[in-house]
Order: C-alpha cells, then sequence, then structure tokens
C-alpha cells in the first residue's frame, strides 16, 4: 500500500473535529520502525543460529566418519 493512500484512509477515519494529531502519527511510525528494528535483529540473530547449528552437526558427522575410519 502506498504512503498516499494510507495517508488518505487515516485521515478518513477521524473525523475533522478531531484530527489524528501529528505527534501521534509520528509516535506511531516510531514504534512501527522500532518493530521492524526488532525483527531484522531477529532474523539475524535465527540466521547465525542456523549456521551455527548447521556447522555443529556437519563437525558432529565429520567425528562420527573419523571415528569409523
Amino acid at each position: 500500500m502506498s504512503s498516499s493512500v494510507l495517508t488518505t484512509n487515516l485521515s478518513s477515519t477521524y473525523a475533522p473535529e478531531n484530527p489524528c494529531p501529528d505527534t501521534t502519527m509520528e509516535r506511531i511510525l516510531r514504534e512501527i520502525s522500532a518493530v521492524g528494528l526488532c525483527l531484522e535483529a531477529m532474523d539475524s540473530k535465527i540466521t547465525d543460529l542456523s549456521a551455527d547449528s548447521s556447522r555443529s552437526e556437519q563437525t558432529l558427522l565429520a567425528s562420527r566418519i573419523k571415528s569409523r575410519i
């Protein structure tokens, strides 16, 4: 959804006598941004853990093969 559509939708939600204050919109955008940063950090950590797990499995497999030789 484009930002102009989002702005239009938000503007139409609030009656003219009770407009959404800029400070509220700014706070909402900051919170959305913070959530996005948290999700990126979690994704990065999951990727790191997956790589560590894969390396551990490879090391374990290599040691099992060596013990059979």
